[in-house]
């Protein structure tokens, strides 16, 4: 009898942590430290290898200025500004420190698409974007 309620609880437990894990995007990570917001993404990590996604509004001719300023102590880091059509507009892939703003005119309204892509990198960075008319 007391195996039986042992074998109970126990499965509870892994389904609801299951269903739990399920809700949602974790923001459980080992060795990471992020904050966000709605212009801007600023991390630092011991091991990043995945994708860190961000988006915004914007109208054709409006400026888009994307700045940032990140640390590679290994691996790459890739920057990466896409079109409402997923095309790229802009792209930089990093082996070691470095920092800039790229400016871009929109060539169409819609939502634009920023990633952050990480490639065995160990590093931070700090990406911010806004938009506007000249």
């Amino acid at each position: 009898m007391r195996t039986r309620r042992a074998l109970i609880v126990g499965v509870v437990v892994l389904v609801l942590g299951g269903i739990l894990v399920g809700c949602g995007r974790s923001s459980v990570r080992i060795g990471w430290r992020e904050t966000s917001g709605l212009r801007h993404k600023t991390a630092r990590y011991r091991s990043f290898d995945g994708m860190e996604r961000s988006s915004f509004r914007a109208r054709s001719g409006d400026t888009i200025q994307v700045e940032y300023e990140v640390e590679v102590e290994d691996g790459t880091l890739t920057l990466t500004l896409t079109d409402p059509d997923g095309e790229a507009l802009w792209e930089e892939t990093l082996e070691e420190n470095a920092a800039d703003v790229s400016r871009l005119s929109a060539p169409q309204d819609g939502r634009y698409r920023l990633r952050i892509e990480g490639d065995s990198a160990q590093g931070a960075f700090d990406v911010s974007w806004q938009t506007g008319t000249d």
